[in-house]
């Protein structure tokens, strides 16, 4: 088993893998996330690691889902993977932290539409399909486990496996650290549409629904299986 020896831009926090599940991330910089809106900075206020996070703001899409993807060769096709990330939000019930994968859009236009995505806010956490006409499909419901006015840090693995009922499914576990191990929020939820099995693009990242401040990230990892 190879040793985990992370890099990370120190100043984003982005990091990205080099072909393995569980395996060490190169480091990289904003030019390798396609940001849907540019309504984005790195903030010196807030951070776990110094000296910034990523913050999403609401000015250019209030009320509205947006997402950051990683554009690099090796997480443009993630159909089985993980996403490891620290999230700050406010204190209110507006601003909601996602989680994105299985997403199609193209490079250079990244959407939510036609992906997958957990919600993250202050009393619930879930996940859900957005389909090709915008319409969110809530697929389960993990539970309750926020973070207002404080750092967490939660990871979500997916992959392809099978159902309670022994059929084909999308399997999604989602999971908080609690500081000395990883906790499962829930149980394991299914999906036996299975969105983006197969497909020739499955990307990956981050986004937010901003309605009133912000949303924060920071030590984002994108992790995918070898090639």
């Amino acid at each position: 088993r190879r040793r985990n020896r992370w890099q990370r831009d120190r100043l984003t926090g982005l990091y990205l893998p080099t072909g393995q599940l569980l395996v060490p991330a190169k480091l990289h910089s904003t030019g390798d996330w396609d940001f849907q809106y540019a309504d984005w900075t790195l903030d010196t206020a807030y951070y776990v690691d110094s000296p910034t996070s990523l913050r999403l703001d609401a000015s250019v899409a209030p009320k509205g889902h947006w997402t950051v993807l990683c554009r690099t060769a090796d997480t443009q096709v993630i159909e089985q993977g993980r996403i490891v990330t620290w999230v700050r939000l406010p204190n209110n019930s507006l601003d909601h932290a996602l989680l994105v994968f299985r997403n199609q859009s193209a490079l250079g236009s990244p959407t939510l539409t036609n992906s997958y995505y957990i919600d993250i806010y202050n009393s619930l956490d879930r996940w859900f399909y957005r389909d090709t006409d915008n319409l969110d499909w809530l697929l389960a419901t993990f539970g309750a486990y926020g973070a207002i006015e404080t750092w967490a840090k939660f990871r979500v693995t997916w992959w392809n496996g099978k159902n309670l009922q022994n059929v084909d499914a999308t399997v999604c576990r989602f999971e908080y650290w609690n500081g000395s191990a990883w906790v499962q929020v829930g149980s394991d939820a299914y999906d036996t549409n299975q969105r983006g099995k197969g497909s020739a693009t499955n990307r990956a990242g981050i986004g937010t629904v901003s309605q009133s401040v912000a949303s924060w990230f920071d030590l984002t990892e994108i992790w995918c299986t070898g090639s």
